[in-house]
C-alpha cells in the first residue's frame, strides 16, 4: 500500500500520512477490498492479513474486514506463511 500526503496533512511539528485507498471513491474502495479479501494468491493473502492493512480500516470497512484479516493472519502464521512481525 502506498502512502500519500496532502499539503493539509501536516503541521509545523507533525506529518500525517494518508493511505492511498482514502483517495479513491468509496465504491471503488469497496470493490478493491472485497477483491483483495477473496484473491487466493499468497501475496494477496499476506497483504489482506497484514497489520498495515488493518490500520487503514475504518467505519464499514473495519466492521467488514478487520476480523477476517486478523483470522487470516493467524492462519498464515500457524502455517509459517506470514512474513514480518
Amino acid at each position: 500500500m502506498y502512502d500519500c500526503q496532502h499539503k493539509i496533512d501536516h503541521t509545523p511539528t507533525k506529518n500525517y500520512i494518508t493511505p492511498a485507498i482514502y483517495l479513491c471513491d468509496e465504491v471503488k474502495a469497496f470493490y478493491y477490498m472485497e477483491l483483495l479479501s477473496k484473491i487466493e494468491l499468497l501475496e494477496a493473502k499476506r497483504i489482506f492479513a497484514s497489520q498495515d492493512f488493518r490500520e487503514i480500516l475504518d467505519g464499514y470497512f473495519w466492521e467488514a474486514y478487520f476480523d477476517l484479516s486478523h483470522q487470516l493472519e493467524k492462519e498464515l502464521r500457524s502455517k509459517g506463511l506470514m512474513k514480518g512481525k
